[in-house]
């Protein structure tokens, strides 16, 4: 599985060293996506979009796995059903915001397969060779490499 690393101490990761933005929401059809940036502590980040239903199933496969769980934003009222479909998604996406930051204090759960790849990670490509193509040494503790990596290829590819 993925190996989370270490905690560094900076804020902005959390505990777990990753970082889970709501940057902003699109409606799709009869339903609203909320868009997020995440970002891992070594260095990669992505966007993802995710529907409010495949986030709360998440986090109910989650509860059933562990305890003290941040609340998850509710499902929308009677009162919200009155107000515009923008009010409920702007309403939404802030507390889906304070939901993922606390989330991101918790390492054993945001480093769980499971949620990473329901943030959208990917397992990497398998490597078929590496050829080190430069080798440089710029100043006295520091090497520059350029690596050629070659993908395995796959039976999809040719398909």
């Amino acid at each position: 599985g993925l190996r989370m690393p270490p905690d560094d101490g900076s804020p902005s990761g959390g505990a777990s060293g990753v970082e889970v933005l709501c940057v902003g929401f699109v409606a799709v059809g009869m339903h609203t996506e909320y868009k997020f940036r995440v970002s891992h502590a070594c260095g990669c980040s992505w966007k993802v979009q995710r529907r409010y239903s495949s986030l709360l199933s998440l986090h109910e496969d989650l509860a059933a796995r562990f305890r003290s769980l941040p609340p998850f934003p509710q499902k929308a009222s009677i009162s919200q059903h009155l107000t515009s479909d923008k009010d409920v998604a702007v309403q939404r996406a802030a507390a889906l915001q304070r939901y993922f930051q606390l989330l991101a204090l918790r390492r054993d759960v945001l480093g769980m397969p499971v949620v990473l790849e329901s943030l959208g990670a990917e397992k990497p490509d398998l490597v078929q060779s590496v050829r080190v193509m430069r080798w440089d040494r710029v100043g006295h503790t520091e090497i520059a490499v350029e690596l050629d990596v070659q993908p395995t290829l796959r039976v999809e590819d040719f398909n």
